[in-house]
């Protein structure tokens, strides 16, 4: 420029401010409006002073440059916050380059409309706060084992001061179950005998963050047990410490189906066919596998057509028999759950043999003496017409003699 000279410079915000040189004037003169200013808390790091108020320009605040107070990051200061290493940054109401100011929250506008002198904070409460989470079994048939596993922790402000308290409260529907610590922080001692509230307990200081698990095991009780089936069972868990600042989260709750029981059975049949026995039948309920548990129910038609129930046990043998009449047809039925329903038929004819009717053998007669011939006695060889009449004159004259002889005795004793 001829008589004069302009600069641009730029200014906080990035408007354009010009500079006009004028020599007559001995020097620049700026035309441009002068930049609004801004007070702040500046951190000083001095835990009795940790702020002093001053007023700065706009660029000194709008988030440019290396030195810009905006980069004087950190929280808002509290008491011992040097003694934990903590930086705490400044505090900045909004400019146009830093919106958002810097800790400009409820307390940073109360220590800066304070003159940025603050009053040491009380030490912030601690308390433990221990927490349980439950999982377990989901379901299952009376008579089968469940478990279930309770994590506690302590997601409070401060360590445990006190004895420390694990329990489970085991519903109707469940046995007396006991309870393990398996995993974690702290030496827990434990209920050996079981029963319905079994529980741990420590003496042991749990820190903040610290945890442990533990295992309860039941059994379902019998079908009895339930007045209808399928049901729920509905198990608790619970942890207790003294001063502990949330109650809302000291028990869970898991539940449990309970199904209609499974039966496990394993029914056979099998047919026999015998001429004195008629037809054999053998029910079996056999435990091959070691799953078979229950009693099996077998429904058996005679061959008179009567029914008759048959309750078979596991690895039981039960053998029955049907009498078969000759030349007829008899049937056998034979049913079970989980077993197909069977039939057989034995047709008696036990007379015969490869299909020929067998006929009893008659003792065979001596044969007749022939025509014209006498039968002879065995071992004389006389005839027995002869023999016959030699018989009869032996008779008689030995009953001559007889009487001859009482004669003359009586003679002999008269003389």
């Amino acid at each position: 420029m001829n008589r004069h000279s302009a600069r641009l410079t730029r200014v906080a915000g990035g408007a354009l401010a010009a500079t006009v040189i004028a020599p007559w004037l001995g020097g620049a003169v700026a035309f441009a409006d002068p930049a609004p200013k801004y007070t702040i808390c500046h951190s000083t790091h001095s835990e009795s002073n940790p702020y002093v108020q001053i007023t700065v320009n706009e660029n000194a605040v709008d988030g440019f440059g290396k030195n810009d107070h905006t980069h004087h990051t950190g929280p808002i200061w509290y008491s011992g916050a040097k003694a934990d290493g903590v930086d705490w940054g400044d505090i900045i109401p909004p400019t146009p380059g830093a919106p958002n100011g810097l800790n400009w929250g409820e307390d940073g506008q109360t220590i800066l409309r304070d003159g940025c002198n603050v009053v040491e904070t009380p030490p912030q409460d601690v308390a433990p706060d221990m927490s349980i989470e439950k999982t377990g079994t989901a379901s299952g048939h009376p008579g089968d084992p469940v478990s279930y596993t309770l994590t506690v922790q302590n997601i409070g402000t401060g360590p445990t001061t006190g004895t420390t308290t694990v329990a489970d409260n085991l519903p109707s529907g469940l046995t007396d179950g006991t309870i393990a610590f398996t995993s974690g922080d702290g030496t827990w001692v434990c209920d050996v005998a079981a029963s319905a509230t079994p529980s741990c307990s420590t003496d042991d200081v749990l820190d903040v963050g610290d945890s442990a698990t533990f295992t309860v095991s039941s059994t379902i009780e019998s079908a009895d047990a339930f007045g209808e089936l399928p049901a729920t069972v509905t198990d608790e868990g619970a942890v207790a410490t003294p001063g502990d600042t949330d109650e809302t989260n000291d028990t869970d709750t898991f539940p449990t189906d309970v199904d209609v029981p499974a039966v496990v059975t394993d029914p056979a049949v099998a047919f026999a066919n015998a001429c004195k026995t008629g037809i054999s039948v053998t029910l079996t309920n056999m435990n091959l596998d070691d799953t078979t548990n229950d009693a099996v129910t077998f429904t058996v038609v005679s061959p008179s057509g009567n029914s008759k129930h048959v309750k078979v046990r596991a690895d039981q043998i039960v053998r029955l028999s049907y009498r078969v009449k000759e030349d007829t047809t008899a049937t056998v039925t034979v049913s079970a759950p989980g077993l197909t329903e069977t039939s057989h038929s034995f047709k008696k004819n036990c007379t015969k043999v490869l299909g020929v009717k067998v006929v009893r053998t008659p003792k065979t007669p001596k044969p007749p003496a022939v025509q014209g011939e006498q039968a002879q006695l065995p071992l004389t060889g006389m005839p027995t017409g002869l023999a016959a009449i030699i018989a009869g004159l032996m008779l008689a004259a030995g009953g001559g003699l007889s009487v001859l002889g009482r004669r003359r005795s009586t003679e002999r004793s008269a003389g």
